[in-house]
């Protein structure tokens, strides 16, 4: 298997039956293989379409011995079926620190994952039924959890008297801002801003590059959004608050140009601006609390973006040069 861009051998596999035919999905996810004394035809997955592989430098040395799988699944394994070879995590190493420091580094999260948020809009309305959902006569019990990859239940609501949200005795005032419910991702969008060097957790104009703790609690909320779904990410981004100039919405753009910086995750940060700007594109030019951290951000981006493109004509030129010789 070769990865065409870099015309790189990146995976060598073969069979104990030889191949007769073979056929790619025009996406790329599948491929579909017929082999000798077979009536059979295989259906193979990329792995990177759904989950987390990482390349490396190293072509493979030696082809991996693949066994067809049976109709019997993993109960035949032993005697002499198919079976994914085993292959060790260690062996991928993790993309926690920059890898060249004149580069930028994507993520390991899988594309479809952030490719996603650009037509959330679009998949709810082609998902959604034409019919509401009917309650069965007898709806069985279930524990709310909260949204992500991971199923974890949702704590109960407690409601005590003289916090937040709840008038204090005697008083019939109710602050309607006070009781909506901040996020884990919001809560740490404050923390972050804390270490920063912002006055306060809601300071809207705290700094992004406020020292090594305030990279990492920033980075920390990258990494918050990637374990998240499209969905949930989404429903993150609209639960950012506009009231108060737009306070949270300024911590979210502090997060993504922490993160440019860095030049780590830099599919994920284009990604995510992208999805903020669509959610927030009607109030962000009422918010004037949001055109510096913006203009900061634009600035970083360009930075980057001319980095990289001095170093792509570099190539380029390169590349044309030994064309022209040829």
């Amino acid at each position: 298997v070769y990865d065409i861009p870099s015309s790189r051998l990146i995976d060598w596999v073969k069979f104990d039956k030889a191949v007769t035919g073979v056929d790619m999905s025009p996406s790329g996810d599948f491929v579909c293989t017929t082999h000798a004394d077979s009536v059979g035809i295989f259906l193979w997955a990329n792995r990177t379409h759904f989950g987390s592989v990482f390349v490396g430098n190293l072509s493979p040395s030696h082809a991996i011995e693949l066994r067809l799988p049976t109709s019997g699944g993993v109960a035949e394994e032993g005697a002499g079926g198919g079976g994914e070879p085993d292959v060790d995590s260690d062996a991928y190493p993790a993309l926690d620190t920059q890898l060249v420091p004149e580069l930028i580094t994507f993520s390991t999260v899988p594309k479809p994952r952030w490719q996603t948020l650009a037509n959330l809009d679009v998949i709810k309305e082609r998902n959604k039924p034409k019919e509401p959902p009917k309650a069965p006569p007898q709806a069985p019990f279930f524990l709310p959890t909260l949204p992500g990859l991971t199923p974890v239940f949702a704590p109960e609501p407690t409601t005590q008297e003289g916090e937040e949200g709840v008038a204090a005795e005697g008083s019939k005032l109710i602050n309607m801002a006070d009781l909506r419910a901040s996020t884990k991702f919001v809560k740490m969008l404050r923390r972050a801003a804390t270490l920063g060097g912002g006055k306060g957790a809601g300071k809207a104009e705290a700094d992004a590059s406020g020292g090594d703790a305030a990279v990492a609690a920033y980075s920390e909320c990258i990494e918050h959004l990637a374990g998240l779904n499209p969905s949930a990410i989404d429903l993150e981004l609209r639960s950012l608050d506009v009231s108060n100039g737009g306070a949270e919405l300024a911590l979210f753009v502090a997060m993504l140009q922490s993160e440019l910086q860095t030049a780590r995750n830099f599919e994920l940060v284009q990604a995510y601006l992208a999805a903020f700007l669509r959610v927030h594109s009607d109030v962000i030019p009422s918010l004037p609390a949001l055109q510096e951290p913006l203009i900061r951000l634009r600035d970083t981006e360009r930075a980057m973006w001319l980095k990289l493109k001095g170093k792509m004509q570099k190539v380029l030129c390169l590349v044309g040069a030994l064309s022209n010789m040829q």
